[in-house]
């Protein structure tokens, strides 16, 4: 846990606090070191599938992101991207480029904060802001696909599950900063702490979706369904599905909606004590485990009052989708090798040679050359394909 909220990281709860409790943890661990009796585990895609997404994994031609809107995925010309990135980063109103990395000048600032306002701050909120290792954040962006009139018309006009289109004029990005481990990103935690109860003060605070409907009016204007139908639209909705939720939601009455259910008070019940697990096919029984322990623990007055087996809630976390798998922020910032031609006007060889990032051999094999190279270049192994016979030789330069 962070040490803002009062427990450094990598710290453990000091033993002997309850004899039944310990038993009980005991038990569970021996459990998790004698329960993985599914050594081998088959994976549930084929050998090919998991090729092909390593490859897609280690293309550096392309680049996949998901939409910055409803949950789609663009392919993307990798020099393409990085070309939208780099005009988006040269807007000065909003960027302002550097010299250099600046992250220890900051963390100087920083401590120069802490030590002017010590008297104010805590010494675990003074431990978070000083003690942390800075890693310097990832700018990319993710493609404005529902605003792009080209995508659009050709999602239209599609009669197939994705759409094919050359480098769209229209795409823009939607900036994103990944630094979670930046040098402001501890003070802006504790900024937030310390700020989130002024904000109820504020006189346009909404505190959540059942305070906002007292908010809108009685009667929703006829231009504002039809913008919302649109939009639906051009997410790819059905028709049919947006006709009868917008109908279903006109015909509830406002009065009804603004109704807020009346909550049992939480003070008189147990809050639900989530036991959280990693997905693991090794070890799936733990939580079974976990439920027929309960027996040892509510031996303890305290643990039985504490939970029950109703409160034992077992989850599990998602596991990776291709959408998880093939997205990422960082991008590569080496060139894809290619074969290429040396250009000059007299080499007899730019007529002869093939260009590209790959050649498919006869018998199937593809080669990639390992830095990227032209007519000129010196030691090194080519492929030659016979006009004769078409078959493929396998030849090395002598100079």
């Amino acid at each position: 846990m962070d040490p803002l909220y009062g427990i450094k990281k990598g710290t453990n709860p000091q033993p002997n606090r309850d004899q039944h409790l310990e038993e009980y943890i005991n038990c569970l661990k021996q459990t998790a070191n004698t329960n993985s009796v599914d050594t081998h585990v088959k994976s549930n895609l084929r050998k090919a599938q998991q090729k092909t997404i390593k490859n897609l994994q280690n293309d550096e031609s392309i680049i996949i992101k998901e939409a910055d809107k409803g949950g789609g995925i663009g392919i993307l010309d990798n020099d393409h991207y990085k070309e939208m990135v780099l005009n988006q980063l040269e807007d000065g109103v909003f960027y302002e480029k550097l010299n250099g990395i600046r992250d220890k000048s900051t963390m100087s600032k920083i401590r120069k904060l802490i030590k002017e306002y010590s008297n104010n701050l805590t010494n675990n909120e003074v431990d978070s802001l000083k003690n942390v290792e800075v890693k310097t954040s990832n700018f990319y962006g993710l493609p404005k696909i529902h605003k792009s009139k080209e995508i659009q018309d050709h999602i239209e006009n599609r009669d197939s599950m994705y759409i094919k289109i050359n480098r769209p004029t229209d795409l823009k990005l939607k900036p994103i900063i990944a630094g979670p481990s930046c040098s402001t990103q501890r003070l802006s935690n504790l900024l937030d702490i310390l700020l989130k109860p002024l904000c109820i003060k504020v006189p346009s605070f909404v505190r959540d979706d059942i305070d906002f409907l007292n908010y809108i009016p009685d009667r929703v204007p006829l231009d504002t369904i039809l913008e919302l139908k649109n939009y639906l639209k051009r997410q790819n909705y059905p028709v049919s599905l947006i006709d009868n939720g917008i109908k279903s939601a006109l015909s509830i009455p406002i009065v009804e909606l603004r109704k807020t259910v009346p909550r049992d008070d939480k003070k008189d019940k147990q809050q639900p004590i989530p036991f959280v697990i990693t997905h693991n096919p090794r070890n799936h029984k733990i939580f079974n485990s976990a439920k027929g322990f309960l027996s040892i623990l509510h031996q303890s007055k305290k643990m039985k009052d504490l939970v029950d087996e109703s409160q034992l809630i077992g989850s599990r976390r998602q596991v990776p989708n291709l959408k998880k798998l093939l997205t990422r922020a960082k991008v590569s910032t080496q060139k894809v090798a290619e074969v290429q031609k040396c250009g000059d006007p007299r080499c007899g060889t730019c007529k002869m040679i093939e260009v590209g990032q790959s050649k498919t051999l006869k018998s199937g094999t593809v080669n990639k050359p390992n830095r990227s190279m032209n007519c000129k270049s010196e030691n090194i192994i080519y492929s030659a394909t016979s006009p004769t016979c078409n078959k493929n030789y396998i030849i090395r330069s002598n100079q």
